[in-house]
């Protein structure tokens, strides 16, 4: 079993050509380089690519991307195999698309995980925890790079769709109101080596995309959780109560990813560590620091001094759910992480263990 490669590019590039070849880990490899300075869209080469393809697994991707992950191909021959019942495998997509159209505004609804490259600088976007060889299932995938089975595709690239934007949202959306599943995998990683931006061109395809398919919009996929599936909790408190100790070491025990944003004594910090639970104070949430004054922050004015007691992003930091003990605190952790999920007990209930059960109501849309 094979698979096809199909991209387009300005000017065909054999060395991009030679490392397909020599990180796929797939015998016998098709590679269909399109040399294309503008004269197709990208529906038009895809759709040829297809037709021409002697494989029925195709990966459609850019041209402007690095594989890090060893052996992908025979990764995705593998997931086409096990997962029979999906046409469309990619590395980063969603299960919601709204009325306007653009697919990410929601991130707690988005899956996947992919590396940029900018300006010397490189980092892992995260949407989702990894899921090994399963994948989530979704309403379309990102065309970074993204595989499917051509027998079992309703609808191929719509040519209309004019230069190199939404052909992806199109293709997946129209694919997946006649029942193709789409899904995302995690374990194949690809570095994207430019920052995706729209323009005037994207903004025209959405608005074509929103209208034909207004009678259809918004979609929402419920989110499925495998038996073992682990969350990330991130618990808000003014202080940890004797309730809330316990549901935080219940969580813990039930294997779950728990991380405390609130005042602790000393005795509980200690048992919370040897747990292996993290622990943050109010003023500096996780992925957030305190500026002093003294260490500095890259700007694109370049390396500025940070201010004094002032709050900074430092990293992304992604929860499954957050967990507030009351109002007030939900008030000032939730702008932190404005796409998470939340659960607020005031009344601190759910400890007795059924408060997964309430987490996955939530978690699920």
């Amino acid at each position: 079993m094979s698979l096809t490669v199909v991209f387009s590019t300005k000017k065909i590039n054999l060395d991009f050509v030679e490392i397909i070849k020599a990180t796929s880990g797939v015998h016998n490899i098709e590679i269909l380089p399109y040399e294309n300075p503008g004269k197709y869209s990208l529906t038009e080469v895809y759709n040829m690519g297809i037709k021409k393809a002697k494989n029925d697994i195709i990966i459609v991707c850019h041209d402007d991307i690095k594989f890090d992950t060893k052996n992908w191909g025979r990764k995705i021959l593998k997931l086409f195999k096990r997962h029979s019942e999906f046409g469309i495998i990619g590395v980063a997509g969603s299960r919601y698309m709204p009325e306007s159209g653009k697919w990410w505004e929601d991130f707690s609804k988005m899956h996947g995980a992919v590396y940029h490259e900018n300006k010397g600088e490189r980092w892992l976007t995260r949407y989702s925890k990894d899921v090994g060889n399963q994948l989530d299932d979704v309403l379309l995938v990102d065309g970074l790079f993204f595989a499917i089975n051509k027998k079992i595709l309703k609808h191929k690239f719509n040519s209309d769709v004019e230069g190199f934007h939404f052909y992806d949202v199109d293709f997946c959306f129209s694919n997946y109101l006649e029942g193709v599943r789409i899904g995302v995998c995690t374990d194949i990683r690809i570095s994207h080596l430019s920052i995706g931006v729209t323009n005037d061109e994207w903004e025209k395809n959405r608005v074509i995309f929103a209208e034909k398919y207004k009678d259809s919009l918004p979609v929402k996929i419920k989110r499925t959780f495998p038996s073992n599936d682990r969350f990330d909790i991130l618990i808000a408190c003014e202080s940890v109560t004797e309730p809330l100790m316990e549901l935080l070491l219940h969580l813990k025990k039930e294997n779950h990813n728990i991380t405390l944003c609130g005042e602790c004594t000393v005795p509980q910090h200690n048992i919370l560590k040897r747990k292996n639970i993290n622990t943050h104070k109010l003023n500096s949430p996780p992925g957030y620091a305190v500026g002093d004054g003294v260490w500095s922050i890259n700007t694109p004015e370049g390396p500025q001094p940070t201010e004094k007691n002032k709050l900074y992003k430092i990293k992304e930091i992604k929860f499954d759910i957050v967990h507030s003990t009351h109002n007030q605190i939900s008030t000032f952790i939730m702008p932190f992480y404005p796409n998470t999920p939340e659960f607020r007990s005031d009344d601190e209930k759910g400890v007795e263990g059924d408060i997964i059960k309430k987490y996955k109501e939530i978690l699920e849309w």
